[in-house]
């Protein structure tokens, strides 16, 4: 009875062993497959908002066309100081802003020098509503008999009805001044033309015998009644201009709309340090 039941123990397990071999074996993978992410869409496109732009700002100055008028002043004799022989009001293309324009004569008799030129600009009420000043930047000096131009930018901060424009100088005293001004030079071969504006090219001579820098050009345009419509200034395009030699030189003229009927030009370099 042992041996028999021993042989059908033995008997069973070889049958379960050979039953674990013959049966096929699944890997990790093929049991538990690795899903897919689960897809999330892209969120729908909102456009931005249509552009608005925003609105051009009223102009502080809508009554400076009316006052854009140059304004004469008569000419006397010898005075103490420069005298202001006219002056021109124009609107500029940025908001709230207006150019003067200007020449003074100096009248006094004696070469002048430290020029400066201040305005003010009043409402009717007479708050100030702009101020400017024209110096630095300007021709070094006035000879006894000679025009002085000026012009500058002002931006206001109302409507004007009145402007008042003062000018400064002192004697130039046998020409004691931070550098010696050069007025050796010459211009000619001048032509205007309206590229993107009004503008004057032209070349400058060192007619004199000393080597000149930070020559300046001031070019004054007038209409056909003579009254100043414009001024632009610039430098020679050469920094250093010696005996002989030419630079060419180019100066925009803001504001005009037309061609000026007359340009004068003013220069004035220093003598090389």
């Amino acid at each position: 009875m042992k041996t028999g039941s021993l042989t059908i123990g033995l008997t069973t397990l070889i049958i379960a062993a050979v039953a674990a071999i013959s049966a096929p074996q699944l890997s990790t993978a093929q049991t538990k497959p690795t899903p897919y992410p689960t897809y999330t869409p892209y969120p729908t496109y909102t456009p931005y908002p249509t552009y608005t732009p925003y609105p051009t700002p009223g102009c502080a100055c809508a009554d400076v066309k009316a006052a854009a008028t140059s304004t004469s002043m008569p000419v006397g004799a010898k005075t103490d100081e420069l005298q202001l022989i006219t002056y021109t009001v124009a609107a500029s293309s940025l908001n709230n802003n207006i150019y003067v324009f200007g020449e003074y004569l100096n009248s006094t008799g004696e070469t002048r020098k430290d020029i400066e030129v201040i305005i003010t600009l009043t409402d009717d009420k007479g708050d100030v509503v702009g101020t400017g000043t024209a110096s630095f930047g300007g021709l070094a000096i006035s000879l006894p008999g000679e025009k002085y131009p000026f012009s500058t930018l002002i931006d206001l901060s109302g409507k004007w009805a009145v402007i008042d424009i003062q000018v400064a100088s002192e004697s130039f005293e046998g020409g004691s001044s931070f550098f010696k001004p050069y007025r050796e030079l010459k211009i000619d071969k001048t032509t205007i033309g309206n590229s993107f504006g009004w503008s004057v090219k032209g070349l400058i001579t060192n007619a004199g015998d000393k080597t000149t820098e930070y020559v300046k050009v001031i070019a004054v345009a007038y209409d056909d009644k003579g009254n100043v419509v414009s001024i632009g200034d610039t430098y020679s395009k050469v920094d250093k201009i010696k005996p002989g030699a030419t630079s060419p030189f180019e100066v925009s003229l803001p504001v005009i709309k037309k061609k000026p009927a007359n340009v004068i030009y003013y220069i004035e370099g220093r003598e090389e340090s």
